[in-house]
């Protein structure tokens, strides 16, 4: 079984037109399978955008870990609430890390 930390991210409130920093996610296999990662995808459109990936397309061995990024675009004024899924061989996949951010 796979671990993801942190489960959710919240960005807070950004200008519109501007992007926040990043934040970084690490998914760790506690499993005593590997873990093959195929992709770590937004499934918010525009708004929440992976970054810095070293997680999609790989095997995360045992014990092992990896890390993505994760940036909120303000594009409007909503309130903007999403997931970003990390789609694997576990079977808990996809998993999901919760993201919202104004």
């Amino acid at each position: 079984m796979d671990y993801i930390t942190p489960s959710s991210l919240s960005f807070g409130n950004i200008e519109i037109g501007n992007s926040s920093p990043a934040q970084t996610v690490t998914v760790t296999d506690n499993s005593g399978i590997a873990l093959d990662i195929a992709a770590v995808t937004s499934s918010s459109g525009p708004a929440f955008t992976v970054q810095n990936d070293n997680c999609g397309g790989t095997t995360v061995n045992p014990g092992g870990s990896c890390t993505f990024d994760v940036v909120f675009n303000a594009i409007t004024r909503a309130h903007e609430v999403g997931t970003v899924e990390v789609i694997s061989n576990s079977s808990s996949s996809p998993d999901q890390v919760l993201v919202d951010g104004s």
